[in-house]
This record gives C-alpha cells, structure tokens and sequence, in this order.
C-alpha cells in the first residue's frame, strides 16, 4: 500500500484534490506515552512486510507481559475525531488499472463508538474504465446517502477490465477495509455487502471465496449463474460448501428480461441445500429488473441487516474448500497449506452451470484438484474431516481456547496433536498485523500434517 494517512495521501476529494502530508490530521499528544504504547503506535501505522517486522520488534523490545500486549490490541489503536467526513474519493493502482472508490462519512462521526459499514456495489460491469473521480460508477449514490447518518458507506468501482470477481478487485476491497479502519473506528463485525445486478453478483464470489470481512450479504436481482462462464473471468472455483455460516438476503423481480427467474429458483434450491447456509429470498411479482421498493422493504433489506446482523468472527464450526494454496486459502481460524493434487476431483462441490433463457450453453473451464476442511470446536478440542488436504494451520485464539490446558486435534478420526501450545507474542503480533482485527486476534498457531508427500 502507498497510503500514509490512511485515506489521505492517495487522493482525497471533496471539492477540489487535496493532498495532506503523513500525520498531518493527528496534532500534538498532550498524553504522555508509555513505551508500550508508543511501541504499538508505530506497529499500527506500520505498512509492507519490512515496516511491520521492524514494528514488532520494537513491541517485543519493551518486552511486554502477554496478557498486557492482548488487552491493548483488542482496545486497538487510539483513534482521533479530526478526520475528513462528507464525500470522500480515493484511488488505488491495482493490475495496471486505477481503482477509484466513493466512501461516505457522516457529518456526526464520533470516533468514541465503532460504526457499521455498508458495502454498496453497482452493477454494470460491461462499462470502460472510470477516468472521472466524480462517483459516476454509482448513479444511483444520492439515495444511499438517505442512509448515511448512522453508518460509514463505501461505494467502490468496477468495470469490464477489473470485475468484481476478479482478483484485482479482492486485493483493492482488502485493501480499502484495511484502511478505513487505520482512520476510522469500523465496526468490524458489522460490515454489510449489499449490491445490485452484477454487484449483487459479486456476493455470491466473496461468500465463495474470501468471506472473512463480512456480516451478511443483502442482493437485489443477483444471478450466480455469471460465475460459472469462463468468458467472465471469475477468479477461481466457486466451491458450495463454503457457504456454510453465511447469511443472504435476496430480492428478484419475476418480469426481469435479464436475469432467468425460473433458473435463479432452480439455484436457490440448489444452494439452500448447502448445510448451514441462510437465505433469505423475496419475488417481486410486478417488477422486473428495476425493483420497486417500499419504504419498508428498504429498512429491512439495507437498515436492519447493518444495525442486527453480527459477523461470527471465530465459529467453532467452519468448513473451507480450495483448489489453491496461495489465496482464497483461508476462513478465520483455518489456513488450507498443501493439498493431494493427484485426488479426484468432486463435481457435486462446485457451482453448476444451469441454463435457460439469456443463460447460454458455454464451456466451462476444467475443474482443478481442491481439498476442504471441516473443523468442530469444544472446548479445547478441534475435531477435523478433510479431503484431499495434506497440511493445514490452525490459529488459535485466547477469546475460544484456554492456553493454560492441553490442545487436542482430533484429524479424520485419529489424534494428529495433543499437547500444551503457549501464547507466542510474535504470533500474536504477526497476525493481528496482517488481519487489522480486533476481534479475530491469535496467541499461537499449530501446523497439522494429515498425509506425508508420497515418498517423503
């Protein structure tokens, strides 16, 4: 990342561009710091892999007691109310293509209480490249500010070049989160993505593929189907089973001469049947691809989900699914690292194409080997099934696991780890820096070996 002020040094728009030098909005500290804090300062605003192992070596030189150095990553960096608010634009370079993003902060922003933070992406993906830093991606953008008084609204762009299904798109959300929380007091188990056509679209690939940021997903006249045609370039296999935990809300209109409703029900069916999922599915008889919304129908589909809904940041059951090794690898406290690439390959698990009319016949892309891992917590024992997976982590949190007493993994049916695991303040260090999370943080990590490469 370039950033130096979170949010301020790429470009800040109100009115006119503006650039404000690094530090500019944070003043003089009338508080004086002890070291640790100081320590932790720097650790927070610490970016890039060489930044950050230079700050966590200056955390674990003032040699902190562990429970200290939790208490004060779970209260988080100390955030300060002179900050931009209003309509702000920001841009990021990513895959040889500017990314701008609208966010709007409200007037009334106090950075004493967390903010919930609604995800809003348009749809329209056949566009060229936005060269305007005015939110024209968003036309639609004057009515979310009806909903801005209570919440943080962040409204990205996409385009034919870099769809949201793409993986250009996954780093720059990754990226546009991290730093709104640098500046702002996020929520973090409040952020909603709600979207429309080829926005709501996207959903369906983040609740597929990288789904740790989430609260719920809300989608109006969505149609999954788009992420089964190679010709799209959706980045990777849509795998079912990692819809388990996840929650949806979904409006179609029946007279939609877009989106096939009858093929949409027969996917609805199909990805209700995942264990543990949660949708949520309204039909609009008399609309069509424009919804027509009530009043009401609004506050329960954009008002209620960011004020009740409340990510599960550590579930103690999960189940993961991949067919790569270097992204789209992870879901909260599992980390898939090696897979059995001479597996057979299991269909069932991965999104079908299902067609009908304005769904074509295509061919579809030939489906890599993937493994998957089931994970069940009680207590201090993780039971694990996995398929075609040769090595995972487990990171283990002080808020699910007591470090005091011994750790049982249970892998497959047979006991793979038993033992003491102390709290390590490097890792904790280390993955608190990556995540920036104030709920998803770990004391100690436990690599597991379920199958040895063959010969080794």
């Amino acid at each position: 990342m370039t950033l130096g002020h979170p949010l301020l040094r790429i470009i800040l728009v109100c009115i006119v561009c503006i650039e404000v030098p690094p530090g500019a909005l944070a003043g003089e500290d009338p508080i004086e710091k002890d070291p640790l804090e100081l320590a932790l300062e720097r650790f927070w605003a610490a970016r890039g892999d060489a930044q950050v192992g230079e700050a966590i070596e200056k955390v674990l030189a003032v040699d902190p007691d562990f429970e200290e150095l939790l208490t004060r990553l779970r209260r988080g960096r100390r955030y300060i109310a002179d900050v931009p608010r209003g309509k702000i634009i920001t841009k990021r370079r990513f895959a040889g293509h500017d990314h701008p993003c609208m966010i709007f902060i409200p007037e009334q922003y106090d950075p004493a209480r967390s903010w919930p933070v609604r995800w809003d992406l348009h749809g329209g993906m056949g566009q060229p490249e936005w060269k305007k830093l005015d939110g024209s991606w968003s036309p639609g953008y004057a009515a979310i500010e009806r909903y801005t008084n209570d919440l943080i609204t962040v409204v990205p762009a996409g385009w034919w070049d870099s769809m949201w299904w793409e993986g250009s798109q996954a780093d720059n959300f990754r990226e546009i989160l991290d730093d709104l929380k640098r500046t702002y007091n996020v929520d973090e188990d409040r952020v909603v993505m709600i979207g429309s056509s080829d926005g709501a679209i996207a959903e369906w690939f983040y609740a597929f593929r990288d789904p740790d940021a989430w609260a719920h997903y809300v989608g109006f006249v969505g149609f999954p189907a788009r992420l089964t045609n190679p010709a799209l370039r959706p980045d990777g296999q849509m795998h079912l089973s990692n819809l388990a935990g996840q929650r949806f809300l979904l409006h179609n209109g029946v007279k939609d001469r877009i989106v096939n409703i009858g093929v949409t029900r027969k996917y609805l069916k199909r990805l209700r049947a995942v264990e543990g999922v949660e949708i949520e599915a309204h039909e609009h008889e008399t609309d069509g691809h424009e919804l027509n919304l009530t009043r009401e129908e609004e506050v329960h589909s954009i008002i209620e989900p960011l004020r009740h809904s409340r990510r599960d940041p550590l579930p103690d059951r999960l189940s993961w699914a991949t067919e790569r090794t270097d992204r789209y690898h992870r879901r909260s406290w599992l980390v898939i690292e090696e897979l059995d690439p001479d597996a057979p390959i299991d269909r069932t698990n991965i999104l079908p194409r299902i067609t009908g009319r304005n769904v074509p016949r295509v061919d579809p892309l030939e489906p890599k080997p993937w493994g998957r891992v089931a994970l069940e917590r009680e207590g201090n024992t993780v039971r694990a099934t996995t398929t075609a997976v040769r090595r995972f982590r487990l990171l283990l949190s002080p808020d699910e696991f007591d470090l005091t007493e011994p750790v049982r993994v249970m892998v497959d049916g047979r006991t793979a780890f038993e033992g003491t695991v102390p709290p390590d303040r490097r890792t904790l260090l280390t993955w608190a820096a990556r995540d920036n999370d104030r709920r998803k943080l770990f004391a100690a990590e436990l690599e597991i070996v379920v199958s040895e490469r063959p010969g080794g």
